[in-house]
């Protein structure tokens, strides 16, 4: 049995990018925080779903900032903000997820002697780019995380990368599988006969790799049961996004749709037959886990975020990445399945998003760490 995060009650304030990657990504652990008699505290930029944050129980404060760009002012704000938040409400922990989250809540919690465990969701964008941005970002880290911090990652290769480049130790490195997925909210949907629909879930940045599942989608333009769908919204005012413009050209595709994103994608992955990954690197694909709990089969390029998560012939296959030869020979190689074999897969999706990453399994994990 779970003992509680520790014997007394605390102030924990969680720092995050946003209030929707707070609410979709770490909703049932303030829930969890909260029951175990804890005052919670968000931080994180302010949108639509502040209120249902609320709700939960917790206090929401809203930083103004950034996380896919610097802008020195408002960073520089948010710095002090926390600093006089940290002063006045002496937090006993912060949990801090995502990049500059990470970075700006280290630097504050270490100056001011706060206790913080660190969430690495994912290396993101400067560990993609160019060689600069790489030594730029493991600077960063570097300065920002002390000896002290814990922290946790959501696959054992960014740990590995973490150690090598001296950001982190291995006592104080620790791996829990992504952040989990409600499989009660998620549920099983049985695998339609009719079409095979391929689906892409996810931002539209080149660097989650939506342009190459589009290219691919023209090879098999001429097989009418072959449908490929994308879910995600469009990104003009972002330098590597997928532009309105580009995919309004595409609606003359008749095997190509585009859909907006909506608050609860369930509808569309239960409409599908397979939902395929591109992505450059992730740190545990969310999409992944709550299309494995709805049982579609998984198509993924072998990135470390999806090896735990996908596995060949067990519950979908693995293509090399940014390889469209090798993500069009896979698609082929489904396609050819029978549709047993396809209900097989669908069924082992679900028998992984039960057993492996069911929310309150990692939410228990991640407390254990953090205790």
């Amino acid at each position: 049995m779970l003992m509680t995060l520790i014997n007394r009650r605390m102030k924990i304030f969680i720092f995050s990018k946003s209030s929707w990657n707070v609410y979709n990504f770490r909703k049932n652990l303030i829930k969890k925080l909260i029951n175990n008699k804890h005052k919670v505290y968000i931080i994180a930029k302010e949108d639509k779903n502040v209120k249902k944050i609320k709700k939960l129980g917790c206090k929401f404060i809203n930083i103004n900032f950034e996380n896919d760009s610097f802008n020195f002012l408002k960073d520089f704000m948010a710095f002090v903000k926390i600093c006089l938040l940290i002063k006045n409400l002496k937090p006993d922990l912060f949990l801090n997820f995502n990049i500059k989250p990470v970075i700006i809540g280290s630097i504050i919690c270490n100056l001011m002697n706060i206790k913080v465990v660190n969430t690495i969701t994912g290396l993101g964008n400067s560990f993609l780019g160019s060689l600069f941005l790489k030594k730029i970002a493991i600077f960063l880290y570097k300065f920002a995380i002390s000896d002290n911090n814990k922290i946790i990652f959501h696959n054992h290769e960014d740990k590995k990368i973490f150690i090598k480049e001296g950001i982190s130790k291995s006592f104080n490195s620790f791996v829990v599988l992504g952040s989990g997925v409600d499989t009660s909210y998620f549920k099983f949907s049985k695998l339609s006969k009719k079409k095979n629909i391929f689906l892409f879930v996810g931002r539209l940045l080149w660097n989650k790799g939506v342009m190459q599942f589009i290219e691919v989608s023209n090879y098999f333009k001429d097989k009418e049961s072959v449908l490929f769908y994308v879910l995600g919204e469009c990104t003009d005012n972002i330098k590597n996004g997928i532009t309105r413009n580009y995919l309004n050209n595409l609606k003359q595709k008749h095997n190509f749709k585009y859909f907006k994103f909506r608050g609860d994608i369930r509808p569309i992955i239960k409409k599908s037959t397979c939902v395929v990954s591109t992505s450059y690197r992730e740190g545990a694909s969310k999409v992944l886990l709550e299309s494995a709990s709805i049982g579609r089969p998984l198509i993924s390029s072998n990135i470390s975020g999806a090896k735990n998560i996908v596995f060949n012939n067990f519950n979908g296959y693995t293509f090399s990445l940014k390889n469209n030869l090798s993500l069009k020979n896979t698609i082929k190689k489904f396609l050819k399945l029978s549709f047993t074999k396809k209900q097989k897969m669908s069924k082992n999706s679900r028998f992984l998003a039960i057993h492996k990453f069911d929310e309150q399994r990692i939410i228990n994990k991640y407390l254990e760490i953090i205790k």
